[in-house]
């Protein structure tokens, strides 16, 4: 067991983030066929899920990637696929463990349980427990979006934190990857989106906390994790070259010698 996963003082969360596509078998049921079944979840079929795996530092914020983990249809089952996201995802019993989503509880969640009662996987205890959980489920896109405005995309949000996220254009590129089995271009628009879905949740808990350490950190660690990836995952090396990584390591090099204000723990998170 590592270090952050055995400190007591070190939450484990993890940053979940899903690919699905329509399901021909599903929309060959359906009477109503407008709009090629394009944002209506029970038609979709989960064709690739990456979860990122973190550690957060109660007492000071700072956050800590510990890995990626990506699962696609070019090396499982469906059924497997699902098995698997269910091992990754922290137990939510755990009451320190989080979910972090970027609309989560409209797609990513919805999809993955609405596919595991298609296929009779009722006992995937830990995707059950968090599909029922409010509180510890961050879902970004009510933090970055007023319910009176249309929300942003993950990009948008991406772009407003100074980076960007375009890989594939839209949800038809992510389908005709998959019916092509070419999953490379599928698997980098996974990856790059929960990687950005960290960030704002580093932001977003560097808002919450009045401290920009979860920024900083969230920002440093992920440049770290991705420096030692192999040359197959450079569309990550975005995040490690980034010239906001040095701004988040003066900041936190600031925050640890005193110089610069910190209000963590000052306000409830």
């Amino acid at each position: 067991m590592s270090r952050a996963l055995a400190s007591p003082e070190r939450n484990v969360g993890c940053v979940l983030d899903v690919e699905s596509v329509l399901d021909p078998d599903v929309f060959a049921l359906v009477s109503n066929k407008t709009n090629g079944g394009y944002n209506r979840s029970a038609l979709q079929r989960t064709v690739c899920a990456s979860v990122l795996t973190f550690a957060e530092d109660e007492p000071h914020g700072d956050l800590e990637v510990l890995g990626i983990q990506t699962f696609h249809l070019g090396l499982l089952s469906e059924v497997e696929l699902l098995a698997a996201i269910d091992i990754c995802l922290p137990d939510p019993g755990n009451k320190g463990a989080r979910l972090v989503t970027y609309n989560g509880r409209a797609h990513d969640v919805v999809v993955l349980r609405q596919r595991a009662e298609r296929l009779w996987l009722f006992n995937l205890q830990r995707l059950r427990g968090w599909d029922i959980e409010r509180d510890r489920h961050v879902d970004l896109i009510y933090h970055y979006g007023q319910h009176s405005q249309r929300r942003p995309s993950l990009a948008d949000v991406a772009a407003l934190l100074g980076t960007s996220i375009r890989t594939l254009a839209c949800s038809q590129n992510i389908a005709a990857s998959a019916r092509a089995r070419d999953w490379d271009p599928v698997v980098r628009r996974n990856q790059v989106d929960v990687a950005a879905t960290f960030l704002a949740y580093g932001h977003a808990r560097a808002w919450q906390r009045g401290c920009a350490r979860p920024a900083a950190s969230a920002w440093v660690s992920l440049a770290n994790w991705a420096r030692g990836l192999k040359e197959r995952s450079s569309h990550l090396g975005d995040f490690s070259h980034h010239q906001l990584v040095d701004h988040a390591t003066v900041r936190l090099s600031a925050s640890k010698d005193g110089r610069e204000p910190c209000g963590c723990g000052a306000v409830a998170g």
